[in-house]
């Protein structure tokens, strides 16, 4: 597969929540897996630290450990350092972006604009300055996991809010009591990326029947064509089009006018 960069990523394809004013996004993540352990020195931890400490201003370090055992009459544990674990977190939006020897992962539980994120990934990029031009990366994916929860309505009625294609199944449940959860799944593989994706009324209340009215919609856009950590940025632009794509294919006009009004 491969993967094209948009002409201009801020411009051509409007991310959902720069539309809408409630979006209903509960999480996005975004991870980048690089293909050999890297080890992060103090100058490029500080270079990320100052560029976002405006949005994840507290940051610490943990070592990580592997572990060794012995087996025998008396058995022997040792613990050998393979790294540490640099995170950067915003506590009172539960915002993470963790540096691993292995991944960069950026957890988002309070939206902030793509543009904020994008410049969150590049900041490391940018800290390792010419080494980004020779990390080999295994695995770059978005997810977006968007729970719509309306406060009143029939739970399997979602005419006109939900595209029908994705509603086809729930006239198999003859008595809806019974449903404690009735979701669905794809794996579309593209010639752009692989989308797997997940939808339906997932129940936060499981194993309870179902009584809220909650859909999921679960976007995970990846791919794992070998690229170089310094073109990541552009990764992540077509991966965000293709997700947003896949978002209004499964939603209607009267959702719209809903993400529309209301205010989060």
């Amino acid at each position: 597969m491969g993967l094209r960069p948009e002409a201009n990523e801020s411009d051509t394809v409007p991310e959902q929540a720069s539309t809408y004013r409630h979006p209903y996004l509960k999480q996005i993540v975004t991870r980048v897996d690089l293909a050999n352990p890297l080890e992060y020195l103090p100058p490029a931890i500080d270079r990320v630290a100052a560029s976002v400490r405006g949005v994840l201003p507290t940051a610490d370090t943990q070592q990580i450990f592997s572990m060794q055992v012995t087996v025998g009459p008396r058995p022997t544990f040792q613990q050998n350092p393979i790294g540490k674990v640099y995170r950067f977190v915003n506590r009172e939006t539960s915002n993470t972006l963790v540096l691993e020897p292995n991944s960069i992962i950026l957890d988002i539980r309070t939206y902030v604009p793509y543009s904020v994120r994008r410049n969150a990934i590049q900041s490391v990029i940018d800290s390792l300055q010419e080494r980004a031009g020779s990390l080999d990366v295994s695995r770059t994916g978005i997810r977006y996991i968007n729970t719509i929860v309306l406060e009143s309505g029939d739970p399997f009625d979602w005419t006109g809010l939900i595209t029908d294609s994705l509603l086809a199944s729930m006239s198999f449940a003859q008595n809806h009591e019974e449903v404690a959860r009735a979701t669905g799944s794809f794996y579309f593989a593209r010639e752009i990326c692989d989308i797997l994706f997940q939808y339906g009324l997932f129940n936060s209340e499981f194993p309870n029947p179902i009584a809220r009215k909650e859909f999921l919609l679960d976007i995970d856009c990846f791919t794992t064509e070998p690229s170089r950590l310094a073109t990541v940025s552009a990764t992540l632009d077509v991966l965000r089009t293709e997700a947003n794509g896949l978002f209004e294919r499964c939603i209607q006009d009267d959702l719209r006018n809903l993400m529309r009004r209301e205010i989060t």
